[in-house]
């Protein structure tokens, strides 16, 4: 500890502290210049009860009591200036909340150059009765100095023996030097008070040592050295008693109330000044402080705002009486005062309380002392007589603008030539540009000249354009027009110059002339005109192709009503395998294409036919003349075959083909021959693409039929037309009922019981599957639950579901988990899923369904979109094998009966089960058996039947099977 404590005592070089490890006996700690704790001993952290990890990089002066770590840091600070530190008591709290008391003693460390990098503090623990000495006169010694900042005198006094002591500031309130009042006891105190006031004093004394009162406080009069009697506020307390608990000493303050009565006074006097003089000025003044966020306004402030001085000025509130419009720039100008100190000078809108608005000019600026923003302030004044005065003269000047506007624009409407011919038609005057105008005939125009001798010489040297074959006839005109001006003369001159003469007789017979010059205006105009022209092609024209657009097509097909006597062919074209060729190759790739397409169509028919792109991959043809049928599909056959052949971009080659609807009618069929055409396509589409198909009266019948389906569909799904029938699941090794299958099915008031296949795909078209997957869903939830009541009982319910439309569908809401339903519900998923493409879109909906504990089937296993993926990817409980599987299976030398057995071993493997649909017959029902299936369904063994119909059937087929359980048909 010796060590130790040298080296806190003496000048210590670093290397010595950064040898000695923190094992080293006794309580030391090392800091940085910013007195950052960089070493601390084992002891030292044992005393305070803290890990090494929680010191490490921390002030020291955090570790110690508020009213220590104050003093402590001036100590230290003063220490790198020269000074030491030796036995400062200082109070350290531990990390129980303890507090320690120890002595303090530091020295500064300094590297080899002799420079501070830190300090070495060596503690140690000190006796009680030391420490509560020196606790006190640390105390005392803050307080000393916190009170001498605040100007007030101070007093000791040991009430048992009198001893008092005051400071400098106590004697200079009354007038002396404390070496004038010495030797100083509480007789001093007592000489100097006013004898009215020493019972107060006695008497609050005597409270206070009862401990009826925390403090002696009272205001008292002291004889000042001249004489007069002065008010002080005179306030102590004791500090310290005697072991017998009587007061022992007292320490108090003494603040003039004169000096606070004067200043006060004096504010006072100050802010009725300002007040005034704001008042007079209309100006107000306020100020902010940003350390304790108050704000103080003037009355002319609160006049301006139109509030009372009740109001309680905030700056949370302040932004309020300024409209959205005025506040970010008010908040701009004052977060750049707070950066940077830069002053504001803003006029802004106002709106008072009562909702009157009016304008301010707001001035304001930063206050910074020791470098730190500390208040803002500046003055506010109402300015809207002044912005309406300026607003006045502003339309004043505006008017006086517009009108001198209008002068210039007289004048500038001054054509650019003028001249000025006397009753006999001789030049009088005229101005330079009159003969910069017309520089054919400028060597006679010269006063005196007449105006017939200056127009033959421009005609000699062919000046004026309109009069080139027919000179004296142009003469003849020209000199009447001349004497009985009626108006502007139009005159075209070399070099594509355009005049416009203005003429007038005035009553003295002279006739004065303007030239303006339009050569620009004129050129403008061809200019728009052009624009104009380009605008109407590009309105008409696809960008891409520099084919017609579905504008352009309609203005030809409306420019052909007139030809009665004619027969129009209508093509419509869509491209296929378009969308393919963008999405993998890209858009430049695809307008490549079309670009190629439309020059295929272009030369494929006559310069007098058009072409149109109507789409993104749709074409228009539209055939001109007598055109046949014949030719319609000779044209669109040349199309499908060119469009075959492979298109090379850049070094890849692009495969794609194009199918055609033909619609052929005569003017008056026009406007409904493209739509025939359109619905042609779409046949030719669904017949197998890459073809064309001709609109007649068959297909129109279908259209008008599948309209008035899609109307009937959405009535009777409104009304409960949508149905559930099932077919029944039977047991391959019980022959018994082990489940059913709910298939849709339309109850049509007037075609009787329609299936799947012919509505779904007008469903599809209306986006109506989702729905009546619900609808069949909910049927089938009914019928298990109706069931489950009778001896018909239902183990398992399938229901086809198209995941893909209810995913995207959203609602989810109408599931039911299927724990609480009195039988198991099953999802089969369609055979239009691709399951490798469209798993991702559903993966979210395979997850909510095993929550809902709804289980999975896949149909038409072994069908192209029924991958062996798709076992991993839902984890069925259960496959049905596709329908021509089952049926090729009894056919030898297909392979099938091998490929049902491996089906089969790897669903036994996967715990899956395996149902053979489709069956037919007895014979495919037994070869599904033997190759494994424990699940058979077909018409073979039962057809889907009505809700009515099969809970009878169930009880004959219950009653049939006591007799023999093998699956036979029903």
């Amino acid at each position: 500890m010796s060590e130790l404590q040298s080296i806190a005592t003496a000048p210590t070089d670093v290397t010595d502290i950064l040898r000695m490890p923190d094992s080293f006996p006794g309580i030391f700690h090392v800091t940085d210049m910013r007195g950052r704790i960089t070493q601390v001993s084992d002891d030292w952290l044992a005393v305070l009860g803290y890990a090494r990890e929680e010191v490490i990089g921390r002030k020291n002066v955090s570790f110690l009591t508020d009213d220590c770590a104050a003093t402590t840091q001036t100590r230290m600070s003063a220490l790198f200036e020269g000074g030491r530190v030796d036995n400062l008591i200082s109070t350290f709290v531990t990390k129980s909340r303890a507090i320690v008391s120890l002595s303090l003693s530091a020295q500064v460390l300094a590297d080899d150059a002799g420079r501070f990098v830190g300090a070495v503090a060596v503690l140690k623990p000190v006796n009680e009765g030391s420490a509560v000495v020196e606790e006190l006169r640390l105390k005392s010694y803050r307080l000393q100095s916190c009170l001498e900042g605040t100007n007030a005198g101070t007093w000791e006094w040991n009430v048992q023996t009198g001893e008092t002591r005051f400071n400098n500031r106590w004697a200079e309130i009354v007038g002396y030097r404390l070496e004038e009042l010495r030797p100083i006891s509480i007789d001093t105190w007592l000489a100097l008070a006013h004898p009215d006031d020493l019972q107060r004093s006695s008497d609050a004394l005597q409270r206070h040592w009862n401990r009826e009162t925390d403090d002696y406080d009272i205001e008292v009069r002291m004889l000042h050295r001249d004489g007069h009697w002065v008010w002080v506020h005179d306030r102590g307390r004791v500090f310290t008693w005697t072991e017998d608990g009587k007061p022992e000493w007292m320490f108090g303050t003494h603040f003039s109330l004169d000096e606070q009565r004067k200043r006060a006074r004096n504010a006072e006097r100050m802010e009725r000044l300002m007040n005034r003089t704001g008042r007079a000025a209309g100006v107000g003044g306020w100020e902010l402080d940003l350390e304790t966020n108050e704000l103080i306004w003037t009355e002319e402030t609160r006049r301006i705002h139109g509030v009372g001085p009740e109001y309680v000025p905030s700056v949370e509130r302040g932004l309020d009486f300024y409209p959205p419009e005025a506040r970010e720039p008010l908040t701009q100008a004052i977060e750049r005062a707070l950066e940077d100190g830069t002053p504001w000078d803003l006029e802004l809108p106002f709106v008072r309380p009562s909702g009157k608005r009016i304008w301010v000019k707001a001035i304001g600026e930063v206050e910074r002392r020791e470098g730190k923003a500390r208040s803002l302030f500046g003055s506010f004044q109402d300015i809207t007589h002044r912005v309406r005065r300026n607003d006045e003269l502003l339309q004043a000047r505006e008017k006086a603008q517009k009108a001198q506007n209008r002068l210039w624009a007289a004048v500038d409407a001054v054509p650019d030539a003028f001249a000025l011919y006397d009753a006999d038609d001789r030049a009088v005057m005229f101005n330079q540009k009159y003969r910069d105008l017309y520089t054919d005939s400028a060597t006679a125009i010269e006063v005196g000249q007449t105006f017939e001798n200056i127009l033959r010489e421009g005609l000699r040297n062919g000046q004026y354009l309109e009069a080139v074959g027919r000179e004296d006839e142009w003469l003849e005109e020209r000199l009447e027009r001349h004497r009985n001006p009626s108006g502007p003369i139009a005159q075209q001159l070399p070099k594509d110059r355009h005049v416009m003469v203005h003429e007038a007789r005035l009553p003295n017979g002279d006739t004065v002339g303007f030239r303006v010059d339009v050569t620009q205006l004129k050129r403008q105009e061809r200019e728009l005109q052009r624009r104009a022209d380009a605008l109407e092609t590009a309105a008409v024209t696809d960008p891409l192709t520099g084919l017609r657009n579905r504008r352009g097509l309609d203005e030809y097909m409306r420019s052909l009503a007139e030809a009665t006597k004619d027969t129009f062919g209508v093509v419509h074209l869509d491209l296929d395998r378009f969308k393919s060729i963008n999405d993998v190759f890209g858009h430049v790739a695809g307008d490549h294409l079309l670009c190629a397409v439309a020059d295929v169509l272009t030369s494929s028919v006559r310069p007098s036919d058009c072409v149109a792109r109507v789409g993104g991959d749709e074409f228009v043809l539209v055939l001109k003349g007598q055109c046949t049928q014949e030719m319609a599909q000779n044209v669109s056959a040349r199309i499908i075959e060119r469009c075959r052949e492979p298109l090379a971009w850049q070094d890849k080659i692009l495969h794609f083909g194009v199918s055609a609807g033909i619609a052929i009618g005569g003017a008056a069929d026009l406007p409904n021959l493209q739509e025939d055409a359109d619905i042609a396509l779409y046949e030719a589409k669904r017949l197998g693409r890459s073809r064309c198909h001709v609109f007649d009266g068959p297909l129109r019948q279908r259209v008008e039929d599948r309209k008035i389906l899609s109307d009937d569909l959405l009535i009777g799904l409104e009304r409960g037309e949508i149905v559930a029938h099932y077919q029944p699941q039977i047991c391959a090794r019980t022959g018994t009922v082990i489940g059913v299958e709910a298939l849709a099915r339309w109850e049509h008031p007037n075609r009787g019981i329609l299936y799947p296949e012919e509505f779904l795909g007008i469903a599809d078209g209306l986006g109506l599957i989702s729905s009546i997957d619900q609808t069949v869903y909910l049927h089938a939830i009914d019928t298990g639950r109706r069931f489950s009541k009778t001896d018909a009982k239902l183990s398992k319910i399938s229901v086809n579901v198209n995941l893909k439309r209810l995913a995207e569908a959203g609602d989810l809401l109408w599931l039911e988990n299927s724990d609480s339903l009195p039988f198991q519900l099953s999802f089969e998923i369609l055979e239009t899923l691709d399951v490798d493409r469209d798993f991702e879109t559903i993966a979210g909906l395979v997850a909510h369904l095993r929550e809902k504990n709804i289980s999975i089937e896949i149909g038409d296993f072994g069908s192209s979109r029924a991958s062996l993926t798709s076992l991993l990817k839902f984890k069925p409980k259960r496959i049905k094998l596709d329908g021509e599987i089952t049926r090729a299976s009894v056919q030898k030398g297909t392979g099938a009966r091998a490929m049902v057995h491996a089906i089969g071993d790897m669903c036994r493997s996967l715990n899956i089960g395996m149902t053979a649909e489709g069956l037919e017959t007895q014979e495919q029902a037994d070869l599904m058996c033997a190759l494994g299936c424990d699940s058979l369904q077909g018409y073979h063994l039962g057809r889907p039947m009505a809700r009515d119909h099969l809970e009878a059937w169930c009880r004959e087929h219950a009653s049939a099977d006591c007799a023999d359980r093998r699956p036979r048909q029903r």
